[in-house]
């Protein structure tokens, strides 16, 4: 098989050749632009792109060559900045105001621009007509998007994905815009001005994924949402609260989806889930990121995947990145791989890649530990 016929496989629940490795197909499963640059130097990989993925996480664009190197058999597309907005960063203090209106600050000697201000934090459902929402439609967001798409799909063996490079999604993005405090607490005693957000979020993600789809659906297998919905030890809300207000509009942008393209829907969501699994599997999602094993009830992949694996396909969850990857030695990240592919490995249905992104300060060592030990166990016998 190849790696975009081992995917479909995978993703379709049929055993393929080997389990798919996924290195930078998504936002959550890339590397941190520190860390790809001291993996390049190592492996003596001349390419010289320094190309940022996502801004505020310093994320890292996975070149072809590195994928072919370390055997990763998915790419990703994504999404540019509208034309209606230029990236200018604030000299006085490394700062930056996004399209939403979101600013974000990189402190002194860090590595990630921070969220401090939200755009929304004032807002009343009267003020909410005021504010320029951005528009789903922006040529600027697709320019040579076909083109690279079609290049991938003619030209290469690799999966292609799809997602986007802002916000999160319909609970998420409105925690970015609001300010999490105060949104979780309109949540209950706002809720008009909160569905309303939550409406307007909608509206434009189900505009941007028209846009999106009608110009490379037909190149793309899976499309990557993101909305998280845990915390390390519960919801961000309550089940019951997910059900009533997120989960019809979960629902809704993926049948959006679907409608577009054939193509499997990934929600990438960290975060102790479990309670609600059965509800996202109801909205339409086939496949779930990242299996957050540090979480609390999402520990248990051997259960997880006994209980969820003919529903739904995990893309995720092999090597704990909180604890293992940056503390633990190369054999504490090889027996991790190790258990991790023995439980979400059988009968197919799992994409490897590391629970998320991989820091700085994670030992390059543990990072080609990490994926030789994924390939070695890759195998179906």
């Amino acid at each position: 098989m190849n790696s975009r016929e081992r995917v479909i496989a995978t993703i379709n629940h049929k055993q393929p050749d080997r389990v798919p490795l996924d290195i930078g197909g998504t936002l959550a499963t890339t590397m941190h632009q520190a860390v790809y640059d001291e993996l390049k130097r190592k492996l003596g990989i001349m390419d010289k792109s320094d190309e940022i993925l996502e801004l505020a996480l310093q994320t890292a664009i996975i070149s072809e060559e590195m994928l072919k190197v370390l055997h990763g058999d998915v790419v990703g597309i994504y999404s540019k900045p509208p034309k209606n907005w230029k990236m200018v960063i604030d000299i006085e203090d490394n700062s930056y105001v996004d399209e939403w209106g979101i600013r974000y600050r990189m402190p002194r000697n860090g590595w990630y621009f921070e969220m401090i201000d939200h755009p929304l934090k004032d807002a009343t459902v009267a003020s909410l007509n005021n504010y320029d929402w951005p528009d789903p439609y922006d040529e600027g967001r697709f320019e040579g998007i076909k083109e690279k798409a079609k290049y991938f799909y003619d030209n290469t063996n690799f999966a292609i994905t799809v997602g986007c490079t802002f916000g999160g999604g319909i609970l998420q993005d409105g925690a970015w815009l609001v300010g999490f405090e105060k949104w979780f607490y309109s949540l209950a005693d706002s809720p008009d001005l909160t569905e309303k957000i939550m409406d307007k979020i909608l509206e434009f993600h189900i505009g941007y994924w028209d846009a999106m789809l009608s110009r490379i659906g037909r190149y793309v297998q899976v499309v990557v949402l993101g909305d998280d919905l845990g915390t390390q030890d519960s919801l961000f809300i309550s089940p019951n609260l997910y059900r009533r207000i997120v989960k019809p509009r979960h629902k809704k942008l993926v049948d959006a989806i679907k409608s577009k393209a054939d193509v499997k829907v990934l929600l990438h969501s960290d975060g102790a889930i479990r309670e609600i699994i059965p509800d996202i599997i109801e909205c339409g999602i086939d496949i779930l990121n990242p299996i957050q094993v540090s979480a609390r009830g999402m520990e248990d992949t051997k259960v997880l995947k006994e209980e969820f694996g003919d529903r739904l396909v995990f893309w995720g969850g092999g090597c704990d990145t909180q604890r293992v990857l940056p503390f633990g030695n190369s054999n504490d990240v090889r027996e991790e791989v190790i258990k991790r592919m023995d439980d979400l490995k059988p009968g197919g249905g799992f994409v490897f890649a590391p629970v998320h992104n991989i820091q700085p300060g994670v030992p390059i060592e543990n990072v080609l530990t990490l994926y030789e030990t994924a390939l070695e166990f890759a195998p179906y016998d």
